[in-house]
């Protein structure tokens, strides 16, 4: 009972500190308006050519793994977010997305993406 609260507990305050947010692949919405918290990550990026490095900012949107209906985050997905696009990508052959949090079992996951500007 008390796993139960808390984990009650954990979803009021992950919505209470979330935006909406749709998900979407090859235009069509996988999900709409579902809770997201917004972060940002750096990216250390090499030049093979030259070796310089430099460091690239990514949006980051943490979801529910459930408010995704199974689906699992893919490149060039895009995460519509007042009025901005981002596209699901990650630098540096890293993966597009990971789970949030450092034990096993987190229903949480931190999807990286690029705000597409536009042309």
């Amino acid at each position: 009972m008390l796993f139960e609260k808390a984990s009650a507990l954990a979803d009021r305050m992950f919505d209470a500190a979330s935006v909406p947010v749709d998900y979407l692949r090859g235009g069509v919405a996988l999900a709409e308006g579902i809770p997201a918290k917004v972060g940002t990550q750096l990216f250390r990026i090499e030049d093979a050519r030259t070796g310089l490095a430099e460091m690239r900012r990514r949006t980051d949107f943490i979801v529910r793994r459930a408010d995704l209906g199974g689906a699992e985050p893919q490149p060039r997905d895009v995460i519509a977010w007042r009025g901005a696009e981002y596209v699901v990508s990650a630098p540096a052959g890293e993966p597009c997305w990971r789970p949030h949090a450092r034990h096993g079992d987190n229903p949480t996951i931190r999807i990286h993406a690029e705000e597409r500007h536009a042309q």
